[in-house]
């Protein structure tokens, strides 16, 4: 960036802070108009204020909470920090269960407009009663700060697995199934999470995936709490739209879910540059690297479900997260298919995140092709019986000049004979079986 264009993007940032959150975007896309660059430029500028913002309010500046109690919940300790707030494992101590609190963080803010806001969508996802999905128990408040009480799940992110290598393909397949259905009861619900990432997924001590950190969900066609916040996401899994201020949707949790399903399978995420701005030209006009390229083997229907879920237009994407499930699901029937190799258990012998061998055919194209073959064999033998098929000689008219009488052959292979009798041509037909002394003469 030129020192004009990087003096101009400081002042327009400057310009921002100023203004309250909600009033942000609106200023953003009069300051900045169609200049891309600028307004990443201001939005990476903004991001790295609220970083130092939540620096500032970090648990190391606040008293620790660990042993409190929050209403009915006490606080066993800090499990993470997110942009949008800080979550500690507690035990209800009505109930006695262990949960996780989600509290706001300090410098999102907590006016009226905003408190309606959360409860609302708090409403929204406690409503999701899925198996992929964290449940929300319930919204509270205390000493001002709004707090989520949901499920606790015990087991690694997804990151986590994936920082030990890439994931087995049939693992990673079955894994981006449950979070589609999970993403499929949510959009059913008109929540949108516009969040999903490796950190945000969960597998827990049995194996089953978990969605969390619904944070910056909304509610599809309705602002969201974190409505007035531009840029919301991480951007290495943002959908082009977003990345362009535009409103996220369905689709854009499935480009989202797409770039997981690559960064399982490939162990490396499709698109990365040095800065934000960098990055965000990359997901809007350049194509990730074919995972065949990275992963020999790879099944050929994987790939097109991979570029259709990472489309740059929302259009030619999965419109319904139904649709990707259903491309999974036989996915994996195929992928069932390919043999194991022997004291591996597995389609290859390395986690190198390679298929070992392309895929075998299932079963049902074995009895296609048998079908067909035997369909080509009729064909071919009803055209050669065509070809075969007695061809009589043309009759003749022959006078009769007495009355002994004419005998000839049908083109039916019967005799005829026609004698004259009382001056009347009498036909007699007989089957050529019971003459078997008689031929035709030779012409």
């Amino acid at each position: 960036m030129t020192p004009e264009r990087s003096a101009k993007a400081k002042e327009t940032f400057h310009s921002a802070i100023k203004l309250g959150q909600e009033e942000r975007p609106e200023f953003l896309a009069r300051a900045c108009g169609p200049d891309i660059d600028l307004r990443l430029e201001v939005e990476n500028l903004l991001r790295e204020h609220t970083t130092q913002v939540v620096l500032l309010h970090s648990p190391l500046c606040q008293p620790d909470l660990t042993g409190r109690i929050i209403t009915h919940y006490r606080i066993l300790e800090t499990l993470g920090q997110g942009g949008m707030g800080l979550v500690y494992k507690a035990e209800d101590v009505k109930l006695g269960r262990t949960v996780a609190l989600k509290f706001l963080a300090p410098h999102v803010p907590v006016s009226e407009q905003h408190r309606t806001r959360i409860v609302h969508e708090a409403k929204a996802l406690a409503a999701i009663d899925h198996p992929n999905i964290c449940t929300v128990y319930e919204i509270d408040e205390a000493q001002g700060q709004v707090f989520l009480a949901m499920a606790f799940v015990d087991g690694p992110t997804l990151k986590e697995k994936i920082a030990e290598g890439p994931l087995e393909l049939d693992e990673a397949l079955r894994i981006t199934t449950e979070a589609a259905r999970g993403l499929q009861a949510a959009h059913k619900t008109g929540v949108i999470h516009r969040d999903i990432k490796s950190a945000n997924i969960m597998v827990n001590a049995e194996g089953r995936v978990v969605i969390t950190d619904f944070g910056l969900a909304h509610l599809e066609g309705q602002p969201g709490i974190s409505q007035a916040v531009t840029l919301m996401g991480t951007p290495a899994y943002m959908s082009p739209e977003q990345l362009r201020g535009a409103n996220a949707d369905r689709r854009s949790d499935i480009w989202s879910l797409g770039v997981v399903l690559y960064e399982m399978v490939s162990g490396r995420l499709p698109f990365r540059a040095e800065s934000l701005v960098a990055l965000a030209r990359a997901i809007q006009d350049s194509e990730p690297q074919p995972l065949a390229a990275l992963c020999p083997g790879t099944p050929a229907q994987l790939e097109r479900i991979v570029a259709r879920m990472l489309a740059k237009n929302p259009q030619d994407r999965y419109q319904q997260a139904t649709d990707l499930v259903t491309d999974l699901e036989m996915l994996r029937e195929l992928v069932a298919t390919v043999p194991k190799e022997s004291g591996s258990g597995s389609a290859r012998t390395e986690r190198t995140g390679h298929v070992g061998s392309s895929p075998a055919p299932p079963r049902w194209r074995y009895t296609v092709a048998i079908v067909a073959a035997a369909a080509v064999t009729i064909a071919l033998l009803l055209t050669l019986r065509s070809r075969l098929k007695f061809e009589a000689p043309p009759a003749r008219l022959v006078p009769l000049t007495s009355t002994s009488g004419w005998n000839g052959l049908l083109p039916s292979r019967r005799m005829v004979t026609i004698s004259l009798l009382d001056g009347m041509a009498r036909r007699r037909t007989t089957s050529t079986s019971t003459f078997s002394w008689w031929k035709p003469a030779r012409r």
